[in-house]
């Protein structure tokens, strides 16, 4: 969080400190303040000042500086042209259906508060190869909105701030107005930050596979005593062997990319790239990682409590409660007791195991932004657009539409209403003070390294590769990736 301005420091910074100075030569007499105050203040300056001394006039230019820089206070509609703010995301109902509907509905009273102010949707069908070139072809045509979408891998939205300039740093409005980046648990707040730059604003903000969720009347059937959060990996391996009966397993995995699986890989102790953001698998990582790899093989071919590839996707099996607890996103425990049709008090979730009793909990971010473009023609109103899509109330709106999950707030977590329709979300709550910036590719190819990850793990898991032979691997991949030009 970006302290705050000391009073010489906001007069330097917009400008007027050295008009101080000036005024600190004259002798006492009438001074229009107009002359002191630079034009984005003039208005509120309706008489003149009779000054005694130099220090006096200081005060009264801080003094009007302040007032006018509250930043809630709206505008009278009169004395601002309507402008048209245009946003690009991705059309799904998790991103614009939920933008669109707080739209229509006014949440935290928007609308009210910045009349002038006129959303226009320009959303993107499908996914992040049909959205990319789009908004590259806007910005090579010099017809981009004021706002755009990203959903970052490995922190490769950095790239869209720094190597292309497509969106602005946010700091200078965090600076102006004192905005409070407090309101954000820390790793969102870094997670989108470099070289002291804010490049995006939090929109989605949740652990990767955070959670391992179960079906509560099942695992009753069969036996299973209740699981708790502090398993060890073995503990696991050991409860998941009581539910495996029939042609029912008792635990699945669900996903092996660095992004899916990044918890469990903290916890064996790999580190993907160094902090530097140039160094594949750094110290002890390879010999970790083959750790990990075990531990996912042996999950299905050597204590058999897992199913393999050739028996289909393990989010199907767990719908049709052929698998009894399965690793979940934030999405996932709202939305697929729906799908799998049982009540929601019937899915109950825990954490994901340590490697051993008393270790710390690692995490990793898994997140959705909006930030505010160069090429935009009202980038004050974009920002004041963008600073509701990360508010509270548009945020607890969106999760008790059951549309998006939490952005990276502790009021939002902690909010009786939030508590109240999702109480599964008290374990986000406990480890989202914590969380974990995804890891960090300087060249921004993490969406690179998470497909190579994918395609070493598929040739592990079909026999394709033994462990001594991927972990190694992957390591020589995934420097060749760091190692190219900037993406």
């Amino acid at each position: 969080m970006q302290r705050s301005l000391s009073r010489r420091e906001l007069l330097k910074y917009i400008g007027i400190g050295s008009a101080a100075t000036v005024l600190a030569a004259c002798q006492p007499k009438v001074v229009e303040v107009e002359r002191v105050v630079e034009k984005e203040v003039e208005r509120v300056v309706e008489q003149t000042v009779v000054v005694k001394e130099a220090v006096e006039v200081e005060k009264e230019v801080t003094r009007v500086v302040e007032v006018d820089r509250q930043p809630e206070a709206p505008v009278a509609p009169a004395d601002r042209e309507p402008v048209d703010i245009v946003v690009h995301t991705n059309l799904g109902y998790q991103w614009w259906g939920w933008i669109e509907k707080a739209w229509e509905e006014n949440v935290d009273g928007f609308r009210d508060k910045y009349p002038h102010i006129n959303m226009v949707g320009e959303p993107v069908a499908g996914w992040t190869a049909d959205y990319f070139p789009k908004i590259f072809s806007l910005v090579a045509s010099n017809t981009l909105g004021d706002i755009v979408w990203f959903p970052p891998r490995m922190r490769n939205h950095i790239s869209w701030g720094v190597l292309y300039n497509i969106v602005v740093d946010h700091m200078p409005f965090v600076e102006a107005e004192n905005y409070d980046l407090g309101q954000f648990f820390p790793g969102v707040v870094a997670s989108s930050t470099f070289q002291g730059r804010l490049y995006w604003m939090p929109f989605r903000n949740e652990g990767t596979q955070p959670v391992i969720g179960y079906h509560i009347p099942l695992a009753e059937e069969l036996g299973m005593p209740e699981p708790h959060d502090d398993f060890t990996f073995d503990e696991l391996i050991e409860w998941a062997k009581i539910g495996t009966q029939g042609d029912v397993w008792g635990y699945a995995m669900r996903g092996r990319g660095f992004n899916a699986w990044a918890a469990e890989l903290k916890q064996f102790g790999v580190e993907v790239i160094d902090d530097e953001g140039v160094t594949a698998f750094p110290g002890n990582s390879v010999e970790n990682m083959k750790k990990a790899m075990r531990y996912s093989w042996d999950l299905s071919y050597t204590h058999e409590v897992a199913p393999k590839p050739e028996h289909g996707s393990t989010s199907e099996l767990w719908f049709a409660q052929r698998v009894v607890a399965i690793s979940m996103n934030v999405g996932n425990m709202t939305a697929w007791p729906i799908q799998a049709n049982v009540d929601q008090s019937d899915v109950g979730f825990f954490y994901p195991p340590v490697e051993n009793k008393g270790d710390r909990r690692r995490s990793n971010l898994n997140e959705h932004v909006h930030g505010v473009t160069r090429s935009s023609k009202h980038p004050e109103d974009a920002w004041t657009w963008l600073k509701w899509h990360s508010s509270k109330e548009f945020n607890v709106g969106g999760i008790l539409s059951g549309m998006v999950g939490a952005v990276g707030r502790p009021d939002v977590f902690a909010d009786p209403r939030v508590q109240e329709a999702m109480p599964h979300y008290a374990k986000l709550a406990a480890i989202m003070p914590d969380i974990e910036p995804d890891w960090f590719a300087l060249n921004y190819r993490g969406a690179e390294l998470e497909t190579e990850s994918n395609v070493v793990m598929e040739q592990v898991m079909l026999g394709d590769l033994t462990i001594d032979q991927a972990a190694p691997l992957l390591a020589e991949e995934c420097q060749l990736i760091l190692d190219r030009p900037p993406a």
